[in-house]
């Protein structure tokens, strides 16, 4: 039995068509496609059409990430968001402006989490974050207090994604995977991750994180060309570098600046100005 399970692709086309081409040739028997498909690159629309034509053709299954969940509140008439809190948050409008309203209405459609039995009366279970919730997962420097929250009943195997820093944890009688991330890691390696699970003769399961390097010049491109930086908000450039450097940029940000921001302290662009300048990075972002 092999598994294959992928996340956080966030519209980069290049890295996820290598990686499918890995896929391809392992040949699992299943694939999940677990949350982050679109937002927070380039070409979210092509990489909902490429995921959405192997789930129907091929069976294939997919849960929901955060940037699922970030898009596809603007289809609501009722969604309220400040002026500011927009500003900050322009890029999930960017990318819901890309979708048609069926479209959308299939993204809020997604599961949260699947299971999977191990064939010992376990299971797999696969979940962006954790059972806490999308953004509740498992990062390397995860305290072992944090990870019993995040567990739940404990599985044969967990595996989460979001932090985009790949990890395999042995955790009492769970082993734990993170699959980290396709389209922008954030470990120091840009080369895209997937998780691989396999179970053997004796029915004990491994997992490995497969790295493959793909064309990042194709993908810088269309960070350029699809509108993404000039298009898309003050925050696109962090994501950009981000995604160029193999380093945590965004959360960060967000910790620093954003109350700083939302009180009227420090216009939006010079915080991320002065973010970038704090990682080596030159920006002239104006107001």
């Amino acid at each position: 039995m092999k598994i294959a399970i992928l996340s956080d692709i966030h519209g980069n086309i290049p890295a996820l068509r290598t990686v499918l081409d890995h896929i391809d040739h392992w040949q699992p028997d299943q694939v999940i496609v677990n949350g982050d498909i679109i937002n927070r690159g380039p070409y979210s629309q092509q990489a909902w059409h490429i995921i959405d034509q192997h789930c129907q053709q091929q069976g294939w299954l997919r849960n929901h990430g955060n940037h699922e969940e970030y898009v596809t509140p603007f289809a609501d008439p009722s969604y309220q968001i400040s002026p500011l809190e927009l500003e900050i948050h322009y890029l999930a409008y960017w990318t819901y402006q890309q979708f048609t309203p069926d479209e959308i209405t299939a993204i809020k459609q997604l599961p949260f989490s699947h299971h999977l039995p191990t064939g010992d009366g376990r299971e797999i279970r696969i979940a962006h974050g954790s059972h806490l919730g999308v953004r509740q997962s498992i990062w390397p420097h995860t305290t072992d207090d944090a990870i019993k929250e995040r567990l739940g009943p404990p599985p044969a195997i967990l595996c989460v994604a979001h932090s985009h820093k790949p990890l395999i944890k042995p955790f009492g009688h769970t082993l734990i995977a993170n699959s980290g991330s396709v389209g922008s890691p954030c470990d120091g390696d840009t080369r895209a991750s997937y998780l691989q699970l396999e179970r053997g003769q004796d029915n004990q399961w491994t997992a490995s994180i497969i790295r493959l390097g793909y064309d990042r010049q194709l993908t810088d491109q269309h960070f350029h060309q699809s509108g993404f930086l000039e298009e898309s908000g003050p925050i696109s450039h962090l994501i950009y570098h981000e995604w160029r450097l193999a380093t945590v940029l965004v959360g960060t940000w967000f910790r620093q600046y954003q109350t700083a921001v939302l009180n009227h302290q420090i216009p939006l662009a010079t915080a991320v100005n002065q973010h970038l300048a704090a990682h080596g990075i030159d920006s002239t972002l104006s107001e």
